[in-house]
């Protein structure tokens, strides 16, 4: 099992505070994850929403300039909300009838 915790300040953390006898194998370090571009975030959008219908007059690129500066995790969380507000309003609208 692999865990990774961090918010980029791994180097304030004193190694001391970590229980190596619950976290046998724990390697202290830094990498840096840089945010998609515009095609990759295109992408990213093509393959969360492959399954779900998306209005005409919306496009991949509107919504990948719209999400700029947003994480690939930000755009999936924000694809899963999105469909999960479309279902609740379906089923919203279904009972009133």
């Amino acid at each position: 099992t692999l865990f990774i915790v961090g918010d980029g300040s791994y180097d304030i953390v004193p190694t001391s505070s970590i229980l190596v006898s619950r976290v046998p194998n724990v390697m202290i370090g830094s990498c840096t994850f840089t945010l998609p571009d515009r095609n990759f975030r295109i992408s990213i959008f093509k393959a969360n929403m492959r399954k779900s219908p998306v209005a005409d007059d919306i496009t991949f690129g509107q919504l990948a300039d719209v999400m700029d500066g947003f994480s690939g995790a930000d755009i999936i969380e924000m694809c899963e909300r999105v469909a999960n507000n479309a279902i609740r309003d379906a089923i919203t609208a279904d009972v009133k009838r």
